[in-house]
């Protein structure tokens, strides 16, 4: 056999292995952050010697508005700004699901995908529930929300003059999780996060949360809808809570004051962090000139806090937020 016949046998032989082995093996996950769904598995038999701290359970990671399969995970590390229970968080319920497909995920969390297929925790976003079962489309994104400004990066500068890119009533910008797709926007649309639809929630927090600083906002899930006469909006139609809330970076600090006189109580203010501020001592009105207390429902707990005209005020916040003590 001549050298030219056997390079080429060669070389056959040791492609062949190539590709044997780029087949039998997935390539490696490269170390990666992002927004990531969380999906659980209850396993049939527990294997007490699982090093996750789950044994009877699984957990898969779906990178969020792209088309990556899901990831079985190893092992969960938790960063610094997590909440206290995170392992009953994990745990819930409502993250199981026997199927990943259509479904809209009850946890997310943005961290740090490993090689050896760990996740470190670097924030947890829980479902804040509502009183219809999560819904989406088929054109439905996850987003965080912000407000436009100059300083937008789809805002172009000619001649010394800012040209803002869409419509001039466009307040904010939706930005695509893991993608970092942007859609200028007018308004929002979220009728089943109100009063109305959730007795006693606080649209004033929800409303703050939407807006506030990346390490602290609401995560959405909706359509970008473009109506030729008021201009595109957000179709919001779940919401995602970033906890522990408030967060740890900003708690609250409540002053310490002398106690009212007999029969008298402080009223208090709420701000739209849910951090509380005490006043002036008053008079509390009888309990039957005030308006009643609402039936909070499941997932949400009563707050009742003195208002200025000496009723309470009602809230029922969503049972995974910290409480403020007074």
């Amino acid at each position: 056999m001549s050298l030219y016949k056997k390079c080429i046998i060669v070389t056959i032989l040791l492609f062949s292995c190539f590709c044997t082995i780029g087949f039998a093996f997935p390539p490696p996950i490269l170390r990666t952050s992002g927004y990531y769904g969380v999906r659980g598995e209850r396993v049939q038999q527990c294997n007490q010697n699982d090093n996750t701290g789950y044994p009877c359970s699984k957990y898969f990671l779906k990178k969020l508005n792209t088309m990556e399969s899901e990831v079985l995970i190893s092992k969960f590390q938790f960063g610094p700004n997590i909440p206290r229970d995170i392992n009953e968080i994990i745990q819930d319920h409502q993250v199981y699901s026997k199927s990943n497909q259509t479904i809209v995920y009850n946890l997310i969390f943005f961290g740090q995908m490993t090689p050896q297929r760990s996740f470190q925790i670097l924030r947890v976003y829980k479902f804040l529930p509502k009183s219809s079962a999560p819904r989406f489309g088929p054109l439905s994104k996850y987003y965080f929300i912000k407000t436009r400004d100059e300083n937008d990066s789809n805002n172009i500068r000619k001649g010394g003059i800012t040209i803002r890119l869409g419509r001039p009533n466009d307040k904010y910008i939706v930005v695509e999780l893991n993608t970092l797709g942007q859609n200028p926007i007018s308004f929002i649309r979220y009728n089943e996060y109100t009063p109305d639809s959730i007795p006693g929630f606080d649209s004033n927090w929800f409303d703050a949360r939407i807006t506030d600083t990346e390490e602290h906002r609401l995560l959405v899930h909706g359509d970008v809808v473009d109506v030729y006469d008021l201009g595109s909006h957000l179709r919001l139609a779940n919401a995602f809570v970033n906890i522990p809330d408030p967060a740890t970076n900003a708690p609250c600090g409540i002053g310490i004051l002398p106690e009212c006189p007999q029969d008298q109580v402080r009223w208090i203010t709420r701000h739209s962090d849910r951090c509380i501020q005490k006043n002036d001592c008053i008079t509390p009105r009888p309990i039957q000139e005030c308006n009643p207390a609402p039936n909070c429902t499941q997932h949400y707990r009563l707050v009742t806090l003195m208002n200025q005209d000496g009723c309470n005020n009602y809230y029922c916040d969503f049972e995974n937020l910290d409480q403020i003590i007074r």
